[in-house]
Order: structure tokens, then C-alpha cells, then sequence
């Protein structure tokens, strides 16, 4: 790897600690995006790795992750990346519950939606206008333009088990 940057911890070694769920980073216009289950997201230089900003949104202790374990895991092909559109970068914030909507520039929280409107999403993707978010059992659109307070639609109801394979 050209960087490596450690960014935080929780005070546990990563391969003792409980994980929610995969997470990656996005690459766009020589900027890293990363968001973890641990409540840090970023945007790094690509090229240095030095920091552009970092924000820290609440995250659950390792206690209440330990009381509220995922039955199964979580399919590596359901991994979350930070979803820039625009000048916006779209973030499923670990364990909270919500969508969170910040500026690219410098990660101020521009916006904000609870989770369960979208159906509980695992990961999003840009799609035209529109921003889809994609969980277990939906996929959940709404304007991208609109995002704070747009109507929200469902897809129907995929079968038992959800779609096997990620949406792009």
C-alpha cells in the first residue's frame, strides 16, 4: 500500500472486537471516503493519506454490541462504502440507526433520516435523481435532491432471504 493511517480505537484489539457489519472505503476525485461500526468517517488525500477532515457521530459501545449480536452475519457482497454524489457524501451510520447526509468539502452534517424510513439499509447506491438504499428486504428510493424530506418508496417485498448479490 502507498499510506497507512491509524484513524482510532476503541480501546480492544480489531480481532477481538464484535463487528456489525463490513465496511470499505470510496474513492472519488482523488479523495478516500471511509465510514466504520465504530462511529468514525473520514475523507483522506489519496495520494499522502493525510487527513481532509474526520467526524465522529455516535456509535455503540462494545458492551451493547456484545447484547445486541447480528443473528447471522452480514453477506461481505452487503459491505458498506460512503456514497458521494455530487458534493455530498452519504453514510449509514453504525448501530444509530440513521442516514446521514454530509458535505464533501469538510464533513459537516448537512442532513439527516432515520434509517427505518429506508427499511433499514445495509448499503446505498446513486441511481439518475435518485438515491436507492438497499437492506434485506427492500430497496428504498427517494430524490437524491430531495433527500431530507422526500417521499420515501419501497420496492415490493423481496422473497425470504432478500437478493443474493449486491445491487449496482
Amino acid at each position: 500500500p502507498r499510506w497507512i493511517r491509524l484513524v482510532s480505537s476503541v480501546g480492544t484489539n480489531p480481532w477481538g472486537r464484535v463487528s456489525t457489519r463490513p465496511d470499505a472505503s470510496t474513492l472519488n476525485q482523488g479523495v478516500v471516503y471511509r465510514a466504520d461500526d465504530m462511529g468514525v468517517i473520514a475523507a483522506y488525500e489519496a495520494w499522502s493519506g493525510r487527513p481532509l477532515w474526520l467526524r465522529v457521530v455516535g456509535a455503540p459501545k462494545p458492551l451493547e454490541l456484545m447484547q445486541t449480536r447480528i443473528a447471522s452475519p452480514i453477506p461481505a457482497y452487503e459491505i458498506h462504502t460512503p456514497l458521494v454524489v455530487g458534493d455530498h457524501v452519504y453514510v449509514i451510520e453504525s448501530g444509530r440507526g440513521r442516514v446521514l447526509r454530509l458535505s464533501t468539502s469538510n464533513g459537516a452534517l448537512q442532513q439527516k433520516r432515520d434509517a427505518s424510513a429506508f427499511a433499514e439499509p445495509r448499503y446505498m447506491l446513486a441511481a439518475g435523481e435518485y438515491l436507492a438504499a438497499v437492506g434485506p428486504g427492500f430497496i428504498a428510493t427517494v430524490r437524491e435532491d430531495e433527500f431530507a424530506e422526500g417521499v420515501i418508496r419501497l420496492s415490493p417485498q423481496m422473497p425470504s432471504g432478500g437478493a443474493s448479490g449486491r445491487a449496482v
